[in-house]
């Protein structure tokens, strides 16, 4: 339903599938992410995420996406509370790579 406690206090978030009730994917998916850093094998994306309905909070968040040839993909978050007050905060990722139109066969590091 899109409702959680936080500190105290009770909040409503928008539903981003309200058929279903749920607000769901979070405050980043539709934004538009800047690109902060870049190299060979990573980019560090990063969000301003502004106080909004049910969510009144400041954030500024970076993702960096790492590609290692042993390792794979890595994915590492860090959020920066900007407000005056405690944020809530969580994060969840399902990053995929894609080959295009050519098998995984087909395709090297």
């Amino acid at each position: 339903g899109g409702r959680y406690r936080f500190e105290g206090f009770d909040y409503q978030l928008a539903l981003s599938e309200p058929g279903a009730g749920n607000a769901i994917h979070g405050l980043g998916r539709w934004e538009r992410w800047r690109a902060l850093r870049q190299d060979a094998a990573s980019v560090t994306l990063g969000l301003d995420v502004v106080p909004q309905t049910g969510w009144p909070f400041e954030l500024a968040v970076e993702v960096t996406y790492t590609l290692d040839a042993e390792l794979g993909l890595r994915v590492d978050t860090v959020a920066r509370n900007h407000g005056v007050i405690g944020a809530s905060f969580g994060a969840g990722f399902h990053p995929y790579l894609s080959c295009g139109s050519r098998s995984l066969d087909e395709v090297t590091g």
